[in-house]
């Protein structure tokens, strides 16, 4: 069932459906990082989520979550929140989550 019909049909209160899908979100975390790096040609990007659309934009805009994406060429994902837009912290990730000598397909 999706999470937004659960507060119609659950018996449960909303901060229990909060609770349960905090500690799902955070076992799918837990799994993610037991992943393999990826190898071989991937797409790599990143990209903000959430906010509000007032004030500032873009990259700056209050409330915003910078998130890294790996795409690899067969359909799987990784997809990483990061706490700056910066190179150093790109790179890093990149490292961490791909192989060496792969092949990385970027708008940069």
């Amino acid at each position: 069932m999706p999470a937004h019909r659960q507060r119609f049909r659950s018996g449960c209160s909303a901060p229990t459906r909060e609770r349960f899908y905090r500690l799902l979100r955070a076992c799918c975390a837990i799994v993610e990082q037991l992943r393999e790096p990826f190898a071989g040609p991937m797409e790599l990007d990143e990209t903000t989520f959430g906010g509000a659309r007032h004030g500032k934009r873009g990259w700056d805009a209050a409330g915003k979550v910078i998130v890294f994406g790996i795409v690899k060429r067969n359909g799987a994902v990784k997809a990483i929140p990061i706490a700056a837009h910066s190179q150093s912290e790109l790179m890093r990730q990149i490292q961490a989550h791909t192989r060496e000598r792969s092949l990385y397909y970027t708008d940069e």
